[in-house]
């Protein structure tokens, strides 16, 4: 049997330490309520270690990362700290043998406001849209 893991990892701009512990501090107190609640869905730090440095913020996941999860917290991180511009995460999904397409990936940028995604199912898609046969199926 073979284990699949989604993996990332993906540091943050730097704010003031203080301001970035009472954030966390905060997406740690919904975290545990959500728990509680039995609210998978509305767990903010689901799937997903961190860390805090220096006033950066670190966000990874070594094996069951939820990509959604991280994509919201960083949006939610951009608004809170009212920063322009996008951040860049990709992940990979890999797995422990090699078993046949049970390898991808993908990347998404994050604004304040907006989530643009890129997956290797999305090539998939664009390729059947454009009349190219697949051969091998994708599970």
């Amino acid at each position: 049997m073979a284990n699949n893991y989604t993996q990332f990892s993906v540091l943050l701009p730097k704010v003031a330490e203080d301001k970035l512990a009472a954030f966390m501090a905060a997406a740690e107190a919904r975290q545990k309520a959500a728990e509680e609640e039995g609210n998978y869905e509305s767990m903010p730090l689901r799937g997903m270690e961190h860390e805090m440095r220096g006033g950066e913020l670190w966000l990874y996941a070594k094996e069951g990362g939820d990509v959604d999860a991280a994509a919201k917290l960083i949006q939610a991180f951009l608004a809170h700290f009212d920063i322009a511009g996008g951040i860049y995460m990709s992940w990979a999904c890999t797995c422990s043998k090699p078993r046949i397409n049970q390898f991808e990936g993908g990347a998404v940028v994050v604004t304040r406001k907006d989530m643009l995604w890129l997956s290797s199912y999305d090539v998939l898609k664009q390729a059947s849209e454009a009349g190219v046969e697949v051969l091998n199926e994708w599970e």
